[in-house]
């Protein structure tokens, strides 16, 4: 692990615990924190109470935990500011690589791609230190035992959330953008396979089929929908109310189409042969499933047409048809003039 932390704005991460049954889990899910058996070679590193980092950073508290780090509120102490310092595990991206190499390149990637993107907005920065001033004083913490030769203890996270979202306060004053570049993948270099939160995942990840950029356009086609009507695209629900990967697939289905043979083909077998039968449909018994045109029936017929032609060129089964972020950006609904007349 480097001694050097990664500076950013004070931020939370929670960690993301996925359904899978068409693909083998990659962990058991913990209870309690990120667990005990995350610290091994390649694994988390334990970071204690009152440690101090790169020679300035004391540890305050434990901001949080994720997949693959903890986020610590550190101070500097030499002026006296806060941070939030992010300890990846030391498997991430490969044993022994540089994680934060990785997500600099992220940034750099942004800053050139979009200059209005700057390190400054990157997480939520807190409007002033009174509400890490308050955080500290009504939290408390046991500072363990740093002694080597015994077992690491986990310690307990809180969160900042409800200081920074208390009664009265101007949620205007936070500066809220895009986060959590560690779980980025670049096309040519994936971290993970099984991408996505399970109600916006791709069909090709599903599958274990090959994936890229495209996977992107079906998730923003997942969640669209969900931002302007509050309701999900997909449930996933099977008749006891559960959420069924392979009942998931069949509702794409019934609403997209076929799932092409070019797809399947690609997949993992495995994964096929449990969702599929031999004529390529969804071996579940048929269902109906509520259509595009029901759905969004309150919107006025000119823009309900524009909506669900923008919606129907994002989620396309096969992810070679789906459109560009660019070529969207160009659909009739895209540039549709909401405004009252």
């Amino acid at each position: 692990m480097s001694d050097s932390p990664i500076e950013s704005k004070i931020s939370d991460e929670k960690i993301n615990n996925e359904a899978t049954m068409l693909t083998p889990p990659a962990s058991p899910a913990f209870q309690f924190e990120e667990g005990h058996a995350v610290y091994q070679k390649d694994g988390f590193h334990p970071v204690n109470i009152g440690e101090v980092y790169n020679g300035k950073y004391k540890v305050l508290r434990k901001l949080g935990y994720g997949n693959y780090s903890t986020v610590w509120l550190v101070q500097n102490e030499l002026d006296k500011k806060y941070w939030a310092m992010k300890v990846y595990s030391g498997g991430v991206y490969g044993a022994g690589s540089a994680i934060e190499e990785f997500e600099l390149k992220v940034l750099k990637h942004l800053r050139d791609a979009d200059p209005n993107i700057k390190p400054d907005n990157i997480m939520i920065q807190i409007p002033d230190d009174s509400i890490i001033s308050e955080y500290l004083e009504k939290t408390s913490v046991k500072v363990l035992s740093q002694d080597p030769t015994t077992d690491y203890q986990i310690i307990q996270s809180t969160s900042l959330r409800e200081f920074y979202f208390a009664e009265g306060f101007n949620l205007m004053k936070l500066k809220i953008a895009l986060s959590d570049w560690t779980t980025s993948s670049f096309t040519s270099n994936h971290l993970i396979e099984f991408i996505q939160s399970d109600l916006l995942r791709a069909p090709e990840v599903f599958l274990a089929a090959p994936w890229d950029t495209s996977a992107d356009i079906w998730n923003l086609g997942a969640l669209v929908p969900e931002l302007i009507y509050n309701q999900n695209m997909f449930s996933g629900r099977d008749p006891n109310r559960k959420y069924n990967e392979v009942r998931h697939l069949q509702e794409m289905e019934n609403l997209f189409g076929l799932f092409p043979r070019s797809l399947l083909d690609k997949a993992c077998p495995e994964n096929v042969e449990t969702g599929f039968g031999e004529d390529g449909k969804i071996s579940l018994p048929e269902t109906t499933t509520v259509g595009l045109e029901v759905r969004f029936g309150d919107m006025e017929e000119s823009e309900r047409a524009e909506f669900i032609e923008f919606v129907r060129a994002m989620l396309v089964i096969d992810p070679e048809k789906r459109k560009s972020a660019k070529e969207l950006q160009e659909m009739k609904w895209a540039v549709h003039d909401f405004r009252d007349k």
